[in-house]
């Protein structure tokens, strides 16, 4: 199918009414986050997430993005207190440090750039080996690098962000995300570097719209290109489906599956083995839901009984080794292991290959089912 006829046909000359209507119509029985829940803390061996509330994300607030939910946020007296109190919780023992928000640390509607100097200072009395920032791409700054830069002189800093994709169709038409072109990024990155930062992308597995076989391949292809292009990271995201969410919508009415645990190994097997050392497998279903106004569990990948236990360790297992040749070995056992869902994946991708839709294709027909819901919906 043409892009045109496709635009046409759905009416997203301007944006995409279609998705951001029923994204806001989803989102208006958000509840707010509660008032004692300032912040969480988040594990895994050395490594340690912090999560502070703060106003919420702009994009969540217009309709954007199917997939993600950073919860509906809210004012805070002093982020600052809060963060120094979920930071004295923090073992010694801990090295690396990721500081997330309810949206974007960088953007100043959330924290004040006299509020984030503060928060540097915590962190360079800490003297953690790395410190990890999350943001959106578009709240990025030379102004802000330099400052942290200058406040952790000492410290591994690295810039998080979710690129998601770099397939502009999935960008525009799967994820409705409000993002920089995939044609930006190499300027994004060299600045980021120009600072003496690095940078990590968050590229998604299973996003809407698309057949499996285009999911694994548009991971693998993002994965590939950002590295070639001078990512220094790359976080792998299996999509989790959450409350309050278009994804969740769509996976109520049938219209979306949840990602099957094998689709991973298939990425990781695909990627460059160069790049491999480089690549962390997240939300892999190691995360329960942390917000008590929420009455759902959040839907990570699916397993079956053969492989649930054996993936978890190995997950695990792979984000904590560095070296190639030790990260190639334990994929390969990984990959040699059978199952019922592995089975099921092959499957699937012998059906998808063989239908010869195209991206576009697929988003018609779905956008189509999704009207056809709606209409009677509205009955």
């Amino acid at each position: 199918m043409r892009e045109k006829d496709f635009i046409l046909k759905h009416g997203l000359e301007k944006g995409n009414p279609l998705l951001t209507t029923i994204t806001k119509r989803i989102r208006e029985g958000r509840p707010r986050i509660p008032s004692d829940l300032k912040y969480t803390i988040f594990e895994a061996g050395e490594f340690v997430q912090i999560w502070l509330k703060t106003r919420g994300c702009a994009y969540s607030k217009v309709g954007s993005c199917t997939c993600c939910d950073y919860w509906e946020g809210d004012d805070v007296d002093d982020v600052v207190s809060e963060f120094a109190e979920a930071l004295s919780k923090i073992k010694p023992s801990v090295k690396s440090l990721l500081i997330e928000t309810s949206g974007s640390v960088l953007d100043t509607n959330e924290i004040s750039n006299q509020e984030l100097i503060m928060i540097l200072e915590m962190l360079k009395e800490r003297q953690f080996k790395k410190v990890v920032i999350e943001t959106h791409l578009n709240t990025i700054t030379p102004e802000k690098l330099t400052s942290i830069r200058n406040k952790l002189k000492d410290t591994e800093i690295c810039i998080e962000a979710g690129v998601e994709s770099l397939s502009e169709d999935i960008l525009r038409y799967s994820l409705n995300k409000s993002s920089v072109l995939s044609t930006e990024i190499k300027e994004i990155i060299e600045l980021i570097h120009a600072s003496g930062c690095k940078f990590i992308a968050n590229i998604m597995l299973g996003v809407p719209f698309v057949s499996v076989s285009q999911q694994i391949e548009d991971a693998v292809r993002s994965i590939n290109k950002l590295f070639e292009t001078g990512a220094d990271y790359v976080m792998l995201f299996p999509v989790n489906i959450k409350e309050y969410t278009l994804v969740n919508w769509m996976y109520q009415n049938g219209l979306y599956e949840r990602v099957n645990g094998q689709m991973i190994l298939r990425v990781l097997e695909r990627v460059k083995k160069k790049y491999i050392n480089r690549i962390d497998v997240v939300w892999y279903g190691n995360r329960k839901q942390e917000n008590p106004a929420y009455k759902k569990a959040i839907l990570g990948p699916r397993y079956c009984e053969t492989c649930e236990n054996k993936l978890m360790d190995f997950f695990f297992n792979f984000n904590i080794l560095e070296d190639t040749e030790k990260r190639i070995k334990l994929l390969e056992g990984a990959a040699n292991t059978e199952c019922n869902c592995k089975q099921e994946l092959r499957r699937t991708l012998d059906m998808t290959c063989n239908d010869g839709l195209d991206i576009l294709d697929y988003m018609d027909s779905i956008y189509t089912r999704i009207k056809m819901i709606e209409m009677e919906g509205q009955k």
